[in-house]
C-alpha cells in the first residue's frame, strides 16, 4: 500500500494485490515512463472529455489482428485494466481472450464496460463484476474459477495462458474463460443480436 498527501492536504492511497514489480517515481520524473500510456479509464474527466474514449478506441483499432486479451491488458492502449478485469471483460463481451480485436463488433461497448467496472470497483477491497447478487463466492464470473461451473452456462470454466511476445523474458499471464460462452481463438465473436438473444 502506498500513501501520499498533496499540498492541499488531500490524501490518496493506492492498494495493490499480488504485485510482481513496483518502481516508485518522483513526481518530476513521471512524464518519461508514463507519458506514453493510453487513456486512463479512471480519469476523473472521462465522462466530460470524449477525446479520452476516442483515443482508446483508436488505439484498439490500430491492431485489429492482435489478441483482444493482450490489447486490453496493454497499458499503452488504455490504462487501468489488469488481469482480473481482462478475463471478466472478455467473458462479459463473449470473446475468447485470444480472439483478435476485430472479433469485438462493438469496441465502444467494451471500452464503456471497462470504464464502468473500474469506476464501480475503485473504492472496494473486493472486486465485483457480477453485480454482487450471486451470494457467497459470487463476486467474479470466471477469474480464478477454473474447473467450476460457468455461472451462465453449464460448462466448466477453463484456465489458459496468453503470452505477450513484445515483452521479452516475461511469463505468460493466466486467464480464465467459458468455452461455451466465449468464441475461440481466431473466431469472430457473436453479433449484438446474438448477444441479446443468448442472455439469461
Amino acid at each position: 500500500m502506498l500513501e501520499a498527501r498533496h499540498e492541499d492536504g488531500h490524501e490518496v492511497r493506492a492498494i495493490a494485490y499480488d504485485v510482481k514489480q513496483v518502481k516508485p517515481l518522483r513526481t518530476a520524473d513521471e512524464e518519461k515512463p508514463l507519458g506514453n500510456l493510453g487513456p486512463d479509464l479512471l480519469d476523473p474527466t472521462w465522462d466530460e472529455d470524449p477525446a479520452l474514449r476516442e483515443r482508446a478506441l483508436a488505439n484498439l483499432a490500430a491492431e485489429p489482428k492482435r489478441p483482444i486479451g493482450l490489447a486490453i491488458l496493454d497499458q499503452h492502449v488504455l490504462a487501468g485494466i489488469g488481469n482480473i478485469y481482462r478475463s471478466e471483460l472478455c467473458f462479459l463481451r463473449r470473446l475468447h481472450p485470444a480472439a483478435p480485436v476485430s472479433a469485438e463488433q462493438d469496441p465502444g461497448a467494451l471500452v464503456d464496460l471497462a470504464h464502468r467496472l473500474l469506476v464501480l470497483n475503485r473504492d472496494r477491497e473486493v472486486r465485483v463484476t457480477t453485480g454482487g447478487m450471486l451470494g457467497r463466492d459470487g463476486d467474479l464470473w470466471v477469474y480464478g474459477r477454473g474447473g467450476k461451473q460457468c455461472r451462465r452456462r453449464r460448462t466448466r470454466i477453463q484456465r489458459g495462458e496468453l503470452a505477450e511476445p513484445r515483452l521479452e523474458g516475461t511469463e505468460a499471464r493466466v486467464l480464465w474463460f467459458c468455452p461455451r460462452r466465449q468464441a475461440g481463438p481466431g473466431a469472430p465473436g457473436p453479433s449484438a443480436a446474438q448477444r441479446r438473444g443468448r442472455r439469461r
